[in-house]
């Protein structure tokens, strides 16, 4: 299994809990939050992947009556931290806490509604398997919002705060690229700043798995550009 946020351990982790929970993380990521929350259904099963110390979980999770949220991060202690502030917010009813990789989730196939991630991709060494697991764990239907930081100076930047696997922040077209070779349509990506903001759907008739015939359906319209969108 690939270990992919080995260095948010310890005092790192920490520190990385502090910034995650604060004003400007909020200020930035607003946007993301809002375009979330309007795919949300009250029955939802909600995947938080990489979800740190649970920005995204703690806004979700008093929107579902009987649905849940999965918070799924490799750090014990940024799930630590989330446990915190559920239990204060009352919300560890409708919370899952689940140590693991973003690789390799351990989740059933077709399992959850809707997958929210926020700057995760970018330290995988291999973001290509944390989005095919993506496709895999969605059921048919369902809908992926990414948040993560793109391919500019800032990004690179970012690159050399994490281990030497990382794979860095992806550009605004390679990660489309990625979301429609996993069977993903309705694949947009918005760079603003130095961020990106990447949705889709899982195409209903691509089941599981992408395979020869939904990989020729998803690909077949060539990726256009057009002032900082990018659209399938």
């Amino acid at each position: 299994m690939e270990r992919q946020q080995p260095q948010w351990r310890g005092l790192r982790a920490k520190s990385a809990a502090w910034w995650f929970n604060s004003q400007a993380r909020i200020r930035a990521e607003r946007g993301t939050l809002e375009t979330i929350k309007s795919k949300v259904n009250k029955d939802d099963t909600v995947l938080d992947l990489g979800a740190g110390t649970g920005y995204f979980t703690l806004a979700v999770a008093p929107m579902l009556e009987t649905g849940k949220v999965i918070a799924l991060d490799l750090s014990p202690e940024m799930l630590g931290s989330l446990i915190r502030s559920a239990r204060k917010k009352r919300l560890t009813g409708r919370i899952e806490m689940v140590v693991g990789d973003a690789t390799r989730t351990g989740l059933p196939d077709s399992s959850v509604d809707l997958i929210m991630s926020g700057n995760l991709l970018h330290e995988l060494p291999n973001p290509e398997a944390a989005v095919q697991e993506m496709a895999r764990v969605l059921r048919p239907g369902g809908r992926v919002v990414i948040h993560d930081f793109h391919d500019g100076i800032v990004g690179r930047l970012m690159k050399l705060m994490h281990h030497h696997d990382a794979r860095g922040p992806l550009g605004v077209g390679e990660i489309g690229g990625m979301l429609e070779d996993a069977g993903f349509v309705e694949v947009a990506v918005t760079a603003s700043g130095m961020r990106y903001l990447a949705a889709g759907r899982k195409d209903g008739a691509c089941g599981v798995a992408s395979g020869p015939a939904c990989y020729f359906r998803t690909t077949m319209r060539p990726l256009a550009v057009s002032s900082g969108v990018v659209t399938r």
